[in-house]
C-alpha cells in the first residue's frame, strides 16, 4: 500500500510505461542525472472537505501536484513530450484505487509550461494538477 499520493502517482506513471520509479521517475526531488527524467512534487492544495456530526472528520483531501520533466541539452521537444504523456496518463484517473490510495479525480490545473533551463542548459517543463482523495 502506498503511503502518499506521490507514491501512487509515481507507480501509475511507471505502470503506464513512462519510466521507472527511482531511475527516471522521482518523488519530491530531481537529481542531477539522468538528463531525461520526471519529478513529482506535492504542494499546497485546497483545504480538505469535512463531514459534520458528533465529530468533524476529513471526508476528502484535495492536494495539488506538480510534475516537472527534464530532457538533455537543447532537447525541449523531449521534455515537452514527456509532460504531455504525464498529463494524458494522470488526467485519465477517475474513481480509482492506486497503490492503496482512493483517488476520485486528478485534473490538470495548468497548461504545459516551460520554466526555462537548469544550470546545465537542460529544458525544464512543468504541469500542475489537483487531486481529490478519500483519506
Amino acid at each position: 500500500m502506498a503511503d502518499t499520493i506521490l507514491e501512487a502517482i509515481g507507480s501509475k506513471l511507471a505502470t503506464d510505461g513512462l519510466g521507472t520509479l527511482g531511475t527516471n521517475i522521482f518523488l519530491s526531488l530531481m537529481p542531477d542525472t539522468p538528463d531525461l527524467c520526471t519529478a513529482v512534487y506535492e504542494y499546497s492544495g485546497l483545504s480538505p472537505l469535512d463531514t459534520f456530526g458528533a465529530s468533524v472528520t476529513v471526508a476528502l483531501d484535495r492536494p495539488s501536484i506538480q510534475v516537472m520533466t527534464r530532457a538533455g541539452r537543447n532537447d525541449y521537444v523531449a521534455a515537452r513530450d514527456r509532460a504531455v504523456n504525464v498529463r494524458n496518463s494522470l488526467a485519465k484517473i477517475s474513481n480509482q484505487t492506486l497503490s492503496g490510495i482512493n483517488i476520485l479525480r486528478i485534473a490538470p490545473l495548468s497548461a504545459i509550461n516551460s520554466i526555462g533551463l537548469d544550470e546545465k542548459d537542460r529544458p525544464l517543463v512543468t504541469i500542475s494538477f489537483t487531486a481529490v482523495v478519500v483519506p
